[in-house]
């Protein structure tokens, strides 16, 4: 719905084997058995996430495209596009990875019970950026081949109407955000220390409960 075109969203979809099928190899690789604990912790969002982004970079890069570059060949589009974002995909699945991490390093019942969830979910990720950064947009490009070959005609755009809308709101309140930066950053910041002390008080209280 949100990327417009059920072409793109199908292709986005290929993702959730691939990736399925890559944590599970290595899950028989590394003895992590499929079970609730070791399977719970999969979002499907967080998978897809990657191959949006792909997806949607390589769809706005065709239609923003001149006949000149799309005369010059869809294989040059497609590998600029794919590099602009290929950072950004590569660093938010090593973000997510990465707060996962701490739970290899409990040793007691907990580390042993939440370890394959994390091994798991880390498989899962690393499978979603591999097919994000090659085979989706290979696929994005065999999609609209059709499209780009024909350089009189544009690329019809398919207008959604609920993210147009959240767009214009986000747009309309970003504004005001930045155009009132001085209160904005005041706000945040003493919304932040009230959360810290909050969080200092609730910790004082209960700590010698849970002694």
């Amino acid at each position: 719905m949100f990327l417009g075109s059920a072409r793109s969203a199908l292709v986005v979809a290929l993702t959730i084997p691939f990736s399925l099928l890559f944590a599970f190899i290595l899950m028989k690789l590394t003895g992590i058995p499929a079970n609730l604990l070791s399977l719970g912790a999969i979002d499907f969002g967080i998978i897809v996430d990657g191959a949006c982004l792909m997806a949607e970079h390589l769809i706005r890069k065709y239609r923003t495209a001149t006949p000149q570059e799309r005369q010059e060949g869809i294989v040059k589009i497609t590998l600029q596009a794919a590099q602009e974002v290929g950072r950004e995909i590569f660093f938010s699945v090593t973000i997510i990875i990465l707060a996962y991490m701490p739970i290899l390093l409990m040793t007691r019942v907990e580390g042993k019970l939440f370890s394959p969830m994390a091994l798991t979910l880390a498989f899962a990720v690393i499978g979603s950026m591999l097919a994000a950064l090659t085979f989706i947009a290979v696929l994005i490009s065999f999609v609209y081949r059709k499209e780009l070959l024909d350089i009189d005609k544009p690329i019809k755009e398919h207008k959604n109407l609920v993210l147009d809308f959240l767009t214009k709101s986000y747009e309309k309140t970003l504004s005001g955000f930045l155009n009132n930066y001085k209160k904005t950053t005041i706000i945040g910041f003493s919304v932040v220390a009230v959360f810290i002390l909050c969080g200092l008080k609730l910790g004082t209280e209960f700590l010698p409960t849970f002694r």
